[in-house]
């Protein structure tokens, strides 16, 4: 892309390789300082904060039309989706941990689920929340609030899906590279 832009004439754009590669790496980094936390419970306490925090944006944003293009029946819609999603991620990431934990009593994971929910918590929304939706409203001069709300959504099922992933890929490589000695 370097030598030859494709045919669009688009080239390498530093603001997004910024953002994709902080999230590379700001995971491998935050799980190495978050191993020290021991309590299941505060990080679940922030992750539901963090959550119905922006749920409650979402909400605020639909029902104050900030961008006023919202039929009364997009507006519940949205509300009663990004509530299932919320939802739907809390007993996500229970449900993983419950699952995980009766798996692996013979050979427990370094880090809980709840753990790797948070890492996931923290990179998506200081990066792909707040830094991704900058990125985008610039380059596509479009207003940030549209984008931080379009992306808000799309976090909640972020954070579920990286939660069951990682924490599964986890908990696949544990089993099969400890018989191995590796």
């Amino acid at each position: 892309i370097l030598l030859r832009p494709n045919e669009l004439g688009y080239s390498i754009n530093p603001l997004y390789t910024l953002v994709y590669g902080l999230l590379g790496l700001l995971p491998g980094l935050l799980i190495i300082l978050i191993k020290k936390i021991k309590s299941e419970k505060l990080l679940l306490t922030i992750n539901i904060a963090t959550l119905g925090a922006l749920f409650l944006f979402v909400t605020i944003f639909t029902l104050f039309d900030i961008i006023s293009t919202f039929e009364i029946y997009q507006k519940i819609l949205i509300i009663v989706i990004t509530l299932l999603l919320m939802t739907g991620t809390f007993f996500g990431i229970r449900f993983i941990d419950k699952y995980l934990k009766k798996k692996s009593e013979d050979t427990p994971l370094e880090f809980s689920v709840y753990h790797i929910s948070f890492v996931s918590l923290i990179v998506e929304f200081f990066v792909l929340l707040i830094l991704n939706s900058i990125v985008k409203a610039f380059m596509f001069e479009v207003s940030f609030l549209l984008v931080f709300f379009m992306q808000g959504i799309v976090f909640f099922i972020n954070i579920a899906l990286d939660s069951l992933f990682v924490t599964y890929l986890l908990f696949i490589s544990r089993k099969v590279l400890r018989p191995r000695g590796i």
